[in-house]
């Protein structure tokens, strides 16, 4: 597999999942534990699937320089590597992440036990994370 230029998988506090994972020669993968599919009658249903990262899609070069260039943009590779940053006692309803960032050292980790969407840090992921969707999403 090519180097990682960015992998994040969000939590949801009802246990859901989402995440994609960017690669330096343009594969996309996304996290899944379902998908649609079209029955012979035309109807739409759920599958369940082994929850695990899948093929997605391929960026191209000029999507795949926007990637790099909206993590280095973003201030990722400069996070700690634990932003528990929860400021309310009841964290019942917060979601959590992992997202990994490739850098020249190698792939960085960043846990966010508590995300919190207003932080700083937060902020930062959350853009980053609706700007990655948007290329993506633009190559499907």
């Amino acid at each position: 597999m090519s180097e990682l230029i960015v992998s994040y998988l969000i939590r949801r506090h009802q246990g859901t999942a989402h995440g994609f994972r960017v690669y330096a020669d343009g594969q996309v993968e996304s996290y899944q534990s379902s998908r649609y599919v079209k029955a012979a009658d035309g109807s739409i249903t759920t599958e369940s699937l082994t929850p695990d990262w899948y093929p997605l899609t391929s960026l191209d070069g000029s999507q795949v320089q926007h990637a790099k260039r909206l993590v280095i943009e973003s201030g990722a590779p400069q996070m700690p590597t634990d932003l528990n940053e929860s400021r309310q006692p009841d964290t019942s309803k917060r979601s959590s992440a992992e997202w990994q960032i490739g850098t020249q050292d190698g792939i960085k980790t960043i846990i966010v036990p508590e995300w919190v969407p207003d932080s700083p840090h937060g902020k930062a992921l959350v853009e980053l994370e609706s700007q990655i969707n948007e290329i993506i999403h633009a190559a499907t």
